[in-house]
């Protein structure tokens, strides 16, 4: 897993990666919520919802968008950092209690295949410079 600085664990800019990044064509037909809870985030940036269709892809609210909220996830910031990035995978994370997914049965096992990782997930990372 990549080591990333704390400063680079971002609420705001990881959702707005989620939004560009993500694949439509991997989104349910129909739109599904899904409220997220980050514990370590600070106040105004741990609640965030994602409403997710193939046809408007992922729209990122950070209020409530007033629709039922088909699943619920709880985690860290770090943590789906780090699945978005690839570095982490759902069930890995699911089975070490880093992420919980509450809701609906299928939309919980489905999510997963709907935001996969960051397109740029398969890129080599550059090595790290050495010290002088």
């Amino acid at each position: 897993m990549r080591e990333l600085r704390p400063d680079e664990f971002d609420p705001v800019l990881l959702m707005l990666q989620i939004k560009r990044e993500s694949q439509p064509a991997r989104m349910p037909e129909q739109a599904v919520t899904v409220q997220l809870h980050f514990g370590d985030a600070r106040p105004g940036q741990q609640r965030w919802w994602l409403v997710l269709s193939r046809s408007g892809g992922a729209d990122v609210c950070d209020t409530d968008p007033g629709f039922a909220v088909s699943v619920w996830l709880e985690t860290e910031v770090p943590t789906l950092t780090h699945i978005w990035l690839g570095d982490l995978s759902w069930s890995a994370a699911l089975r070490d209690r880093a992420l919980r997914l509450t809701g609906d049965f299928a939309a919980c096992r489905a999510l997963p295949s709907w935001l996969d990782v960051s397109p740029f997930a398969a890129v080599e990372r550059a090595a790290e410079p050495l010290a002088r």
